[in-house]
């Protein structure tokens, strides 16, 4: 026999009455069974929707007016914070752009007068020693070009390190007249070129030695190596070795290299990176700028070939820069060339030339502290060249070639002409008695100062923004806290309507309707509301302040007790730790509840390990014996899982743990028994039937009496039952017949349940 929730009938509906109303099976006061009517069990459907009647009408609470109130204190909030913080953004937005565009101006003012300053400087240095070989070729009586500076190691490095210059070289002017007797005067002077050079070597290592430093091997390289030290002729770069008049040939240089790799007589006004400049200093008497070039770039100059490219890179490695070459290396050079002349007077003639090479980002370097930074200088040149750097602080960049400013700047920067600006703001403070004018004929010099993102961010900060989003974070702060004052009100009222309508759906299914309305409307006549409902909850409530009004009580004609005891619990627990006791009985009651929920059975209470219930109310259910008797069969099931789950940790004496349950149906008086913890009661002579059901009984197995019998019968459930074989003595009742519930619900398992059954009954009557 299965014992399932698909079973073909119920009790509900095996008998009908006339007019629509069900028949139930009822036990009279004389213990005679009979059929009567009662109204039809409410559906659960019809409670739900009451309570859910009940909460819209009790939920009534905001008006109209209170959520336009709401709706107006949001919207004045919202247009508080956009007004104040907007007014607040673009306030300070334009302050600091005003404060940015101003600082701009300020620093590339200072840019291009520091940028001035440096040309200035240059051209002082470079002229101071174009005028020493005239002041030295008047005082000594030597005629041009036949004229060699003493101590030029000394003079030239000066000069060379004074303008920040790569290289400088002295190029007496020559011709073919003159060009024989040059020759034999170079010849001649060797010995004071080998002297400076040795000379040049000592003091090299003395500087590396005072600042600590290693000083460098140089190789150089095969390209370079001579083994005429003074050449017998003028020779020009990247030919086979012969020039033509007017020749420039190098003579004394700074720094000095070492005699294998020295290049006198190398006349410069055959490369083609250098005769633009030179060309102006020979043509007009003035002094000249050249294209820009790297070092390192080959690719993109056709005029720099591998010999003239070496040479650079091993001039650098003897001077000023030799420690942080790796620095220099990328950065674009530019060749500055002044006339040296034979006299000082109006009628002076050039007789001869300074070449220098100069690193652009030097001009930038040092103008501001680490204070300013992200300031952006193109370079340009009327050859069509194109260079940008960007300045951070003291330091400047090379950046790349070519304009790379951001175009968000293109109507914001600041230019000067070089030539015009340097001759516009010469004066008797910067310019010497023998300064030499700067040519654009040849080749002229643009410099643009633009800022970038990071220079505007030292001055636009973002504090716009973040006290627009500070001020309005206050008033979206006092809303929030307004909008959570207003939902800690509106949840107080909600958890009072809750606990309101929770009472009111306990007290409808705890009793019948005119039941609830009498305890209601008792509680409202003195005044105290719907607060009387709190008192149906099963425990742990107060009732003392209800104790003086009617009794709460009622009488209910059909129902079917169930008592549920757990053998071998107290010998069990005598030995078991109370978390163990408790994690044991916590399962057990926590399964007994979701089936009792499933199942429509009320539980009334647990003692000990005792477990109390009933069907039959709040609402008479005419199947409230089959409904126990499925409960009762779960109930079986659920402890003999709970028990084998937690035989491994508890002990194997656990798994010998089982139910012994008792039944039995009629009628019982149920109410609240009030007082302090006031709780729900059964009371009668059925609840006393029902726990001698149980004792008597035998553990694993249902025992229910002739009365449930009889409701499973009328049920159509009587293959449930299986007589008990003796009679049963029960206090106050005699002898009485009862019956097994034959609970097996799994047919694999059938005959040795019914085995087991069996035995249970041989054991009762030995007992007996």
């Amino acid at each position: 026999m299965n014992m399932n929730d698909n079973d073909a009938s119920s009790a509900a509906g095996s008998v009908e009455a006339g007019g629509g109303d069900e028949a139930v099976g009822v036990i009279d006061e004389s213990g005679q069974f009979s059929v009567s009517t009662v109204d039809s069990v409410r559906p659960v459907g019809i409670k739900q929707q009451a309570a859910r009647d009940e909460r819209r009408t009790l939920g009534k609470r905001e008006t109209r007016v209170i959520w336009i109130l709401r709706l107006c204190v949001a919207l004045t909030f919202v247009i508080m914070a956009l007004s104040t913080s907007l007014g607040a953004y673009y306030y300070i937005l334009d302050t600091e752009t005003a404060k940015f565009e101003d600082e701009f101006e300020l620093q590339s003012d200072q840019i291009l007068t520091a940028f001035n300053v440096a040309v200035e400087r240059k051209m002082a240095a470079v002229e101071a020693l174009s005028s020493a070989y005239t002041i030295h070729a008047l005082h000594s009586g030597s005629t041009f070009p036949n004229v060699t500076l003493p101590y030029f190691e000394y003079e030239g490095s000066i000069a060379r390190i004074a303008g920040q210059n790569v290289m400088a070289f002295y190029m007496p002017l020559v011709n073919d007249s003159t060009k024989a007797g040059w020759l034999e005067y170079a010849k001649s002077e060797s010995g004071e070129i080998l002297r400076s050079i040795e000379n040049a070597e000592i003091e090299r290592s003395k500087q590396d030695a005072k600042f600590g430093l290693e000083t460098r091997k140089v190789d150089v390289p095969d390209v370079l190596l001579d083994d005429a030290f003074v050449p017998n002729y003028i020779w020009g770069p990247n030919n086979d070795g012969f020039s033509v008049e007017p020749y420039l040939p190098i003579w004394q240089s700074t720094p000095l290299l070492p005699r294998e790799a020295h290049f006198i007589n190398l006349d410069l006004t055959m490369a083609a990176y250098a005769k633009g400049s030179l060309d102006a200093v020979l043509q007009h008497g003035t002094a000249s700028l050249d294209v820009m070039s790297r070092l390192d770039d080959t690719t993109k100059n056709d005029n720099r070939a591998d010999e003239e490219q070496s040479a650079y890179n091993l001039l650098i490695q003897f001077g000023q820069y030799r420690h942080s070459l790796e620095s220099y290396a990328k950065d674009p050079i530019t060749s500055l060339s002044v006339p040296v002349f034979d006299t000082f007077g109006d009628d002076k003639s050039v007789v001869g030339a300074i070449f220098t090479t100069m690193y652009w980002r030097l001009f930038f370097a040092g103008v501001f502290s680490d204070s300013v930074r992200g300031l952006l200088c193109v370079l340009e040149n009327t050859q069509g060249q194109q260079a940008t750097y960007v300045i951070n602080g003291p330091n400047a960049t090379f950046v790349a070639e070519g304009d790379h400013h951001s175009s968000q700047y293109d109507n914001m920067f600041k230019e000067i002409d070089l030539v015009d600006f340097f001759k516009g703001s010469s004066s008797p403070e910067t310019r010497t008695f023998s300064a030499i004018d700067l040519d654009a004929r040849f080749i002229d010099y643009k410099l643009r100062v633009y800022p970038t993102d990071e220079f505007k961010e030292l001055y636009v900060t973002g504090e716009a923004k973040e006290d627009a989003i500070a001020i309005g974070s206050t008033f979206i702060i006092a809303f929030l806290v307004f909008i959570v004052y207003d939902c800690c009100v509106e949840r107080r009222q909600r958890i009072v309507l809750d606990r309101a309508v929770k009472s009111t759906a306990l007290v409808s299914t705890l009793f019948p309707e005119n039941v609830r309305e009498r305890v209601i409307n008792d509680d409202e006549a003195r005044g105290k509301g719907k607060s009387r409902q709190i008192a149906f909850r099963a425990t742990n409530i107060s009732g003392n302040q209800m104790i003086g009004g009617p009794p709460i009580a009622e009488k209910f004609a059909a129902t079917t007790v169930f008592f549920a005891d757990l053998a071998g619990f107290t010998k069990w627990s005598s030995t078991r730790e109370p978390e163990q006791v408790f994690q044991l009985l916590e399962g057990m009651f926590k399964a007994f509840d979701a089936a009792a929920l499933r199942r429509g059975v009320f539980k009334v209470e647990t003692i000990g390990d005792c477990y109390m219930a009933v069907t039959g109310l709040p609402h008479p259910q005419a199947d409230h014996a089959v409904r126990m008797a499925k409960f009762a069969s779960d109930c079986l099931d659920k402890i003999a899982q709970i028990v084998g789950d937690l035989t491994e940790n508890l002990g194997d004496d656990t798994s010998k743990l089982t139910l012994r349950i008792g039944m039995h149906s009629g009628g019982v008086t149920g109410g609240v028994l009030r007082g302090d913890k006031s709780r729900f009661q059964l009371f009668g002579d059925t609840v006393n039937t029902a726990s001698r059901m149980e004792s008597t009984g035998t553990p694993g197995r249902i025992q229910v009496s002739q009365a449930t019998a009889d409701y499973l019968i009328l049920a159509g459930r009587g293959k449930w039952l299986t007589p008990r074989e003796d009679k049963v003595f029960a206090k106050g009742k005699g002898e009485m017949q009862t019956y097994w519930i034959n609970t097996d619900t799994r047919s694999t398992t059938s005959d040795q349940s019914r085995s087991s059954y069996a035995q249970a009954d041989a054991d009762a009557k030995s007992s007996t």
